[in-house]
């Protein structure tokens, strides 16, 4: 009987050590300097961190046009954009989508980010920038100073203006 009462405590003390280790978040280490990444411009050239603008702060925000966060996310910023310290960022639109779904994306969604001139939109097909970057979620913004330091990271719809109201204080 002993014996079988130490395998049932063995089994519920294996079970339970893990039942907890998967219930912790897994930790993101997202990284604190611009890394090498490559991935294509919206004419089909490559695009890599040597084509960043040095001059002002960055913005990146990772997205898929299929996606109903990135959907509302994309409304949030076309409707706010005026009140957001947007003139004074480049903004890199990160899109895992193909090129036409994401000109249909940004045309209906955020028709007015299209009208500024600090916006580019680049292109992720292999996900090897949201493997750069550690990309958990749609949308994911980060900012970036203009030395290509990390600010911070913005994960979730909900915290698609937060780059911006960071820039707002400084």
């Amino acid at each position: 009987m002993f014996k079988h009462m130490k395998k049932l405590i063995l089994i519920f003390f294996l079970a339970s050590t893990f039942q907890f280790l998967n219930a912790q978040e897994r930790q993101v280490y997202f990284p604190k300097q611009i890394p090498e990444f490559s991935i294509l411009a919206e004419d089909g050239s490559e695009f890599t961190e040597k084509d960043l603008t040095k001059k002002k702060n960055l913005v990146f925000i990772y997205f898929n046009p299929g996606c109903f966060h990135c959907e509302t996310a994309f409304k949030t910023l076309n409707l706010n954009y005026q009140n957001l310290n947007i003139e004074g960022v480049k903004i890199y639109l990160v899109s895992a989508g193909s090129v036409q779904d994401t000109k249909v994306f940004m045309k209906q969604l955020a028709p007015n980010l299209l009208k500024l001139d600090n916006f580019e939109v680049i292109y992720d097909e292999d996900y090897r920038f949201a493997d750069a970057f550690s990309v958990g979620v749609f949308p994911h913004s980060f900012l970036y100073d203009k030395k290509g330091k990390l600010i911070d990271s913005y994960p979730g719809e909900q915290r698609i203006i937060e780059p911006f109201k960071v820039l707002l204080k400084k």
